[in-house]
């Protein structure tokens, strides 16, 4: 007799329902080939596979099941997802959101016990259970922040990350504007096959685009690196091996050896050589800032050239303070760009070739080195 009774596991709501068009393709996948996965209980209650159950409900057939054994169910099901579904880093860093949830609500749990939960309690304030969830599922703590931020101020955004729609960097790109806006943008995404830039220029007035460059200014022509910025940095790196946040592949702005693009993830892949970074300048800069000190003090990176707004106050900044700087005198005027930045650059140096930084940035304003 078919059993249609089963609840949902606390662990399976880490992962999102198939809706729409992928569930209906997995009904049909189903009934012309047949249950191939089983659905795991726990305890009674469904730890994985949720779609599938739903899917043989609707078909009307007996669920294949699968009792589990073990005594870490969130393990398990992070086991077979992250291999099963080829997750993105900005899909992971939503499932390492829920993550983070799940294990809040346990160490509540634990506390009422009289367990660990008061530590746990205190790891969570100290965010340091946000960085063990993004550990556990492979993307870096900076996303899960991103996407807590996604979840709290623009809900809608969440399932297009999700499903793929979306990375975080674009996702927070579009949640700068309306909620009538966003829908526009998403559904010509999706018309038109995943052409963000496409999306806002037909639905966002082009001086709104204008303001909001400034946020983005590695994937925005308005604030593209001045050539006279990329000829100093050339001669004082001898050349450039990777630009991680550059523009395009096809059409860099920087002549690097290697280019990541805002779909490559480039927080999450090895930096090699001389590298210029023009990071976004919104609220992920921070990752940024720290990854290329990392790479650059693991020795990775052999010299580095960083192209950022002079904001002393804060804390990536401070990050970078033992290494040299240049503050540059007046605003840059980036390319494409008719007027000048609203805000002061810095342009900080890591390596050993002070001289040749000297000579290159000097002139562009005073250098400053920590003694």
């Amino acid at each position: 007799m078919t059993e249609y009774n089963l609840q949902y596991h606390p662990v399976a709501d880490c992962l999102p329902l198939l809706q729409g068009e992928d569930f209906g393709q997995l009904v049909e996948d189903i009934r012309e080939h047949g249950q191939r996965e089983p659905i795991w209980i726990y305890e009674s209650r469904i730890l994985d596979g949720r779609n599938r159950y739903r899917a043989c409900k609707e078909l009307g057939i007996d669920p294949l099941t699968q009792i589990y054994e073990g005594d870490d169910p969130l393990a398990f099901v992070l086991s077979l997802n992250l291999h099963r579904r080829h997750l993105t880093s900005s899909q992971r860093a939503v499932l390492a959101l829920r993550v983070e949830a799940l294990e809040a609500e346990r160490a509540k749990e634990r506390m009422s016990l009289g367990g660990q939960g008061p530590q746990l309690i205190a790891d969570l304030e100290r965010g340091e259970a946000r960085d063990k969830a993004a550990e556990k599922v492979g993307t870096n703590r900076q996303y899960v922040s991103d996407a807590k931020r996604i979840a709290r101020d623009t809900p809608d955004l969440l399932p297009r990350i999700e499903d793929g729609t979306l990375s975080i960097p674009q996702a927070k790109k579009v949640a700068e504007y309306s909620e009538p806006t966003r829908a526009a943008i998403l559904q010509s995404v999706v018309s038109n096959g995943g052409d963000l830039n496409s999306a806002i220029d037909e639905h966002v007035p082009t001086e709104r685009r204008a303001e909001m460059a400034v946020h983005y200014s590695s994937d925005s022509p308005e604030w593209y690196t001045p050539p006279d910025i990329i000829e100093r940095t050339i001669q004082a790196l001898g050349g450039i091996d990777l630009d991680p946040c550059s523009n395009s592949r096809e059409e860099p702005n920087v002549p690097a050896h290697r280019h990541f693009t805002i779909g490559d993830d480039g927080l999450l892949r090895p930096w090699k050589g001389t590298v210029y970074m023009n990071p976004p300048y919104g609220r992920e800069i921070e990752a940024w800032v720290e990854k290329l000190c990392g790479e650059y003090e693991a020795g990775n990176v052999t010299e580095a050239v960083a192209l950022v707004p002079a904001r002393t106050d804060t804390k990536w900044f401070r990050r970078m303070r033992r290494y040299p700087r240049c503050f540059v005198h007046g605003r840059l005027a980036f390319s494409g760009h008719e007027t000048s930045a609203p805000f002061p650059n810095a342009i900080i140096y890591l390596g050993d070739n002070l001289d040749r930084f000297v000579a290159a940035f000097g002139t562009l304003g005073d250098t400053y080195i920590l003694l």
